[in-house]
């Protein structure tokens, strides 16, 4: 999803534990992509408080599991 989001995004530099905005220039515009993305893939109900809220892929990640196992 965030390759999608932010086209410029190597697949090598996401990880886990890279950060989104410092490490894969994850803007306010391309958080609001992220979240339209998020909610249309699974469902969720991620907003723009918990995106800014994220710091690192694996935040976002633990945020999506929580959401779809309810």
């Amino acid at each position: 999803i965030v390759e999608r989001v932010n086209r410029a995004v190597v697949p090598d530099q996401v990880t886990m534990d890279a950060r989104l905005r410092d490490d894969l220039g994850i803007d306010s515009l391309c958080a609001s992509e992220l979240i339209f993305e998020i909610q249309e893939e699974f469902g969720t109900a991620v907003t723009d408080e918990d995106v800014s809220r994220f710091q690192t892929v694996r935040d976002l990640v633990h945020a999506i599991e929580q959401q779809t196992a309810r």
